[in-house]
């Protein structure tokens, strides 16, 4: 069977138009042009690149991108940490699997590229110097002050290490940005993320200081 359809003439008519068609195994499928006008408007798109007012528009999906920020509450103390302590929110009952970055990415199995990291701490006399340690399934919980040992099994869990320095003043407290970040991190069981803080320098805190972690990310399949 040959490509294209005649129409055949109707009623009084006498006109045969030809329909462009792509003959395939015997049925036709009709060949079209991409318009792109509004309505009772056209604007044919044409064939090469094109500049982007005549090319097509192409949105990315509204959730490509994420921003986390979780807050860890240290406890109500102001006992000093050493070098190679862990900082968290309790000393006996940290938060269970870890400090969570929750849908980071589309699912378990799924990607992100974690790309800059904003820390904030409510503190303004100290800085704090540590070490983010993002894990992509839940790890055992470290209790503050407590020495920063990760069991074999949790270690290999690892997925990103980013060391930090917060000692840029911000009036009550003092941030730092962490940016070009090309951290791959591939989740496993969920959608999430564990981390955990480990300090690098000894400093002093004050009682129920904050550190708050925005982390951001771009979510590639």
């Amino acid at each position: 069977m040959a490509d294209n359809v005649t129409i055949p003439a109707t009623g009084g008519g006498t006109a045969t138009p030809v329909i462009a068609t792509d003959d395939v195994g015997g049925v036709h499928y009709q060949e079209v042009k991409i318009d792109l006008g509004g309505d009772g408007a056209s604007s044919p798109l044409l064939r090469g690149q094109q500049p982007a007012a005549n090319g097509i528009p192409i949105a990315p999906p509204s959730d490509d991108t994420v921003t986390v920020s979780v807050d860890i509450t240290r406890p109500a103390d102001a006992t000093a940490y050493a070098a190679g302590d862990a900082f968290a929110n309790s000393t006996t009952a940290p938060t269970v699997n870890g400090f969570q970055l929750t849908g980071v990415a589309r699912g378990s199995g799924k990607t992100a590229l974690l790309t800059d990291i904003a820390l904030i701490y409510s503190n303004a006399t100290p800085d704090v110097v540590g070490e983010l340690w993002i894990f992509d399934s839940a790890v055992t919980a470290i209790n503050d002050n407590a020495s920063f040992n990760l069991s074999d099994a949790d270690a290999r869990k690892l997925v990103a290490l980013v060391p930090f320095v917060i000692n840029k003043s911000a009036g009550n407290n003092k941030v730092c940005h962490l940016g070009n970040l090309t951290h791959l991190c591939t989740c496993v069981g969920s959608a999430d993320l564990k981390y955990l803080i480990k300090v690098i320098q000894a400093f002093t805190p004050a009682s129920g200081d904050i550190l708050t972690v925005r982390a951001k990310f771009a979510r590639l399949d």
